[in-house]
């Protein structure tokens, strides 16, 4: 099998048409008829290859219409999806390299002219072809015709992979109405509340906004630092609650080196100790910016509950990693396993001050939600380092 027909994004782009192995659509079988027609041939088809097999998934002519299924050994389309070039020929027997073909013998195909099937993304599903079953000296005339056919399925095959996506999409969506109405009371409860805290908490946005923006609070730099401050924390509990009410993650280029420096800021100012190490250069990764800030403050405000008097985060870019990390010199975990373990949500050390809690298994969750890692190890400043690593965008 050529690797052109198993590429995993052109395989992809070929199931959500929905067309492998289904009914055929009424328009695809009138580009057929109109073809067979205009070319007075006998067969035209829509053949769409995947990489086990070629499927007609429409076909004017064929001599057994139920007979759609090919197998790879004769089909003449696969050569059109590897080249991404049309494939053009008068007899079958006097090709130099088509010439041993199975579908010459089997099927009677003579003559051959196919054009690809291109998505707008540039992935080749198939061929739009002609066949005859004797020799075919092809016109300009008929090779314009069967271009322009081509030019149409491959229009309305990205029609038909939208509606399939859009269909596929309301089944999800049915699915997930129905799970929502099964919710538990708690989580039921647990919605109510999130909504009832978005209104007060939304008025607690605007009011700081508008407190950032007076001409008093604007005079006075240490005023207008900390409500800066209050302003963004703010916010992100309000991107949080969001998040929470209805999860969505809209990942984009988020620069996650300002991004730690901005939340160290905004901690220090509580007290905590941090140093703040990150590169002057964008560190750029494929992140929600609200997914990202919990895991820098659930990382921070662990560091704060144990730091004696130092918290050092740092953030790096080597290759295609991105590599943050923050760690204390406070107490340490009690063994190497616990390194291990601490990630887990049901894991407890330092009896009620706990390393762990919720937000550890949160930053696990969010970070391997983005292609990326964790790690938990002993710091050379004493006590525990965690370290985050992400793909580069």
């Amino acid at each position: 099998m050529h690797v052109a027909l198993a590429g995993v994004a052109r395989l992809r782009a070929l199931a959500e048409t929905g067309l492998m192995g289904g009914a055929s659509k009424p328009t695809l079988d009138r580009f057929v008829r109109l073809g067979r027609t205009a070319l007075e041939i006998p067969v035209t088809a829509v053949s769409l290859v995947d990489d086990s097999c070629q499927f007609f998934a429409s076909a004017a002519g064929l001599p057994d219409p139920d007979a759609r299924t090919l197998p790879l050994s004769h089909s003449f389309c696969s050569h059109v999806v590897v080249s991404h070039e049309p494939l053009i020929f008068t007899d079958a027997l006097e090709h130099p390299t088509l010439h041993d073909n199975p579908a010459i013998a089997d099927l009677g195909v003579r003559a051959y002219a196919g054009f690809p099937i291109t998505t707008d993304d540039g992935h080749v599903l198939g061929s739009f072809c002609a066949i005859d079953v004797q020799p075919h000296p092809w016109t300009e005339r008929e090779l314009a015709i069967l271009e322009d056919l081509s030019l149409a399925v491959s229009a309305e095959m990205d029609l038909i992979r939208r509606a399939h996506r859009a269909e596929r999409s309301e089944r999800q969506l049915a699915q997930a109405n129905v799970s929502l109405v099964r919710a538990s009371e708690p989580a039921r409860r647990t919605r109510g509340v999130l909504h009832d805290l978005a209104t007060p908490l939304n008025t607690l946005v605007l009011g700081l906004e508008h407190l950032e923006e007076h001409e008093g609070v604007r005079e006075l730099d240490e005023v207008l630092e900390t409500v800066e401050i209050l302003c963004r924390s703010a916010r992100h509990a309000s991107a949080v609650l969001a998040e929470g009410r209805a999860p969505q993650s809209f990942p984009v280029n988020l620069d996650v080196g300002a991004l730690l420096r901005e939340v160290c800021v905004d901690l220090r100012r509580t007290g905590s100790p941090i140093e703040c190490v990150t590169p002057p250069d964008g560190l750029l990764v494929q992140a929600d910016r609200t997914a990202m800030r919990r895991c820098f403050e659930n990382l921070l405000s662990n560091a704060s509950r144990f730091a004696r008097s130092r918290i050092v985060a740092d953030a790096t870019g080597m290759g295609e990693l991105v590599t943050i990390s923050v760690e204390d010199d406070g107490q340490g975990l009690p063994d190497a396993d616990d390194y291990q373990r601490v990630w887990d949500e049901r894991s407890r050390f330092h009896g009620e001050l706990s390393r762990q809690g919720l937000g550890l298994s949160v930053v696990r969750e969010l970070v391997e939600s983005l292609g990326g890692q964790v790690a938990a190890l002993p710091s050379e400043l004493g006590g525990a380092r965690f370290v985050l690593r992400l793909p580069r965008s």
